[in-house]
């Protein structure tokens, strides 16, 4: 132990990049086959979840059953626990694991799910409507911090160079580069400089979504929101056939989910229904919109 050194940023960066573009390839072939197995409709829905998989599948033939990722092997760096004496246990690593490759998206989803409950008019709940109006609030709230808490973390990272991502700080997994004469010990300044700019970004998207935020559910608009649309039905994406979330307009009318037309226009530049040319900078999102 005495020979390895706490791992710096531009190794642990290199490694992440790395391993990054071997679960791009593993994704995409597993969407080539998902969408031929399934049909595009069908994959659009699933196409987060087949993203999961490919980064759980990867880091389980390597992080879980050899210890290193390809990353991690290319740049010399090894997992090792809070305390530096040993390998990180086989637990910790499939709970890092679990955390890294579906922690976000299970949050997301949580908060979208919430959100839809607590705005749809057929909504069952035992909650007053002044009760149900502060959750809608507070959901709204963590929908726009947590993505700035992944940018205010990496700041974190560029300057301390710990923890790359937020499930090795929760599992406290470490980084030691067994080949301590490959460390990079020039880059410092640049990573803390990087980290300082990282960090004013990230406390400006918080603050900015948090005005955001703070005027869009001042007066009347926001309760009306909990009230309005009964008896009436609820329009439904073409694409996932469910509720419309966060409702966005193509040029020729048609409406569809945000991030179900996103996805579509990964894949095929048109639109879904009337195959009119359409690339994603037209597709307008509609802030507040009542179906």
């Amino acid at each position: 132990m005495a020979t390895l050194v706490p791992a710096g940023q531009a190794e642990i960066l290199r490694a992440a990049q790395k391993d990054e573009v071997y679960i791009q390839h593993l994704h995409e072939n597993l969407a080539e086959v998902g969408s031929k197995l399934f049909g595009n409709r069908l994959w659009i829905k699933l196409r987060d979840i087949s993203h999961i998989a490919a980064h759980f599948a990867y880091y389980a033939a390597t992080t879980l059953s050899t210890v290193q990722t390809i990353g991690e092997e290319y740049t010399g760096i090894v997992q090792i626990n809070r305390t530096f004496s040993r390998l990180p246990s086989w637990t910790t690593r499939f709970l890092m694991v679990l955390l890294d490759c579906g922690g976000y998206y299970f949050i997301i989803h949580l908060l979208n799910r919430l959100e839809r409950e607590l705005t749809s008019a057929k909504a069952t709940t035992s909650l007053q409507p002044k009760a149900r109006l502060i959750l809608l609030h507070v959901v709204q709230l963590l929908q726009i911090w947590i993505p700035n808490i992944l940018t205010l973390h990496k700041g974190l990272f560029y300057l301390t160079g710990n923890f790359y991502s937020i499930a090795k700080r929760l599992t406290g997994v470490h980084y030691v580069l067994v080949q301590h004469w490959r460390k990079d010990r020039r880059s410092r300044s640049t990573f803390r400089l990087l980290g300082l700019v990282t960090l004013a970004y990230g406390c400006g998207l918080v603050m900015q979504g948090f005005a955001r935020w703070r005027s869009s559910n001042e007066g009347p608009p926001t309760t009306d929101l909990l009230t309005a649309g009964k008896g009436q039905a609820a329009s439904s994406c073409p694409l996932c056939l469910e509720e419309v979330c966060e409702t966005s307009c193509t040029p020729c009318g048609h409406m569809f989910c945000w991030s179900c037309i996103m996805e579509w226009l990964q894949d095929k530049r048109e639109c879904p229904l009337c195959r009119e040319a359409l690339g994603p900078s037209r597709v307008v999102l509609l802030r507040n919109y009542l179906s």
